[in-house]
């Protein structure tokens, strides 16, 4: 692996970076945590200049997974969020940008929501049409390669859906991107009544996976939860060790660990 193994940095994980440093090789940035909303609500977001400093400080390659400019909607990707990324990637410098194969924006009535959270798309063509169509309009925008992160889905699956893999391996083939492969995304899938892992990796290009994301979850209301907190569930780091082996071109993995 080029990138090795690695953290998502929060603003409070100053003390970890420097009990851990000969431990990190790399630390993934989410740069929507770092920006403030302009003086209207319809003004870009604006980056703070401190903080993006302070990151590109830090004596680690950097990796930009974005968590609030997902490409999985009939919506594309909000374009005032476009300066303020670029100047992160300007600034950090890394091999790839990733971000969620989910929706946080619908339209109704001719009104615009905001759903606040990152939500499954529908798995069906239109679905599939709808995230190539984002992702194309995504990376025409990027000098870097991008990855779509595998998600993970609360809900049921319905009969005129595709399959987990298949809608992932449908999007990544019609859209040439990358794969950000989240291991913890998929266990929770499977306890929750979807895919089963094994059968979504049989599913997807493995060569395309650059990066893997590992974390921990717990039980609530009858459903695993993506909640990335604890401990990794047992079994997983296993099943990691397993799923490493078969991924030719990995470049980084990384942990979530969030309070």
């Amino acid at each position: 692996m080029e990138m090795g193994v690695g953290l998502v940095f929060l603003s409070g994980f100053e003390p970890a970076l420097d009990l851990c440093a000969g431990l990190l090789d790399v630390l993934e940035v989410e740069p929507q945590t770092f920006w403030f909303n302009g003086a209207a609500s319809t003004d870009p977001p604006q980056v703070d200049q401190r903080h993006l400093r302070y990151l590109a400080s830090l004596p680690f390659p950097k990796l930009v997974h974005g968590v609030g400019f997902p490409i999985g909607s009939t919506r594309p990707p909000d374009p005032r969020q476009l300066p303020a990324l670029k100047e992160t990637l300007r600034a950090l410098q890394p091999p790839w940008f990733s971000e969620h194969l989910s929706f946080n924006r619908a339209r109704h009535n001719g009104v615009e929501i905001q759903t606040g959270f990152l939500l499954p798309p529908r798995q069906t063509a239109a679905g599939i049409e709808a995230a190539i169509h984002s992702v194309r309009a995504l990376q025409s925008e990027l000098s870097i390669p991008f990855l779509i992160e595998t998600g993970v889905n609360y809900l049921r699956p319905l009969p005129e859906e595709v399959p987990d893999g298949e809608f992932v391996a449908r999007v990544v083939e019609g859209s040439g991107c990358g794969i950000l492969l989240d291991l913890h995304n998929l266990w929770a899938n499977e306890r929750n009544g979807r895919q089963s892992i094994a059968d979504f990796l049989d599913s997807i290009p493995l060569e395309r996976v650059r990066e893997l994301h590992l974390a921990g979850g717990h039980e609530h209301g009858g459903l695993w939860l993506d909640a990335h907190s604890g401990a990794m569930p047992e079994g997983l780091f296993e099943l990691a060790q397993s799923v490493v082996r078969r991924l030719p071109n990995l470049g980084a993995v990384i942990f979530e660990l969030f309070p």
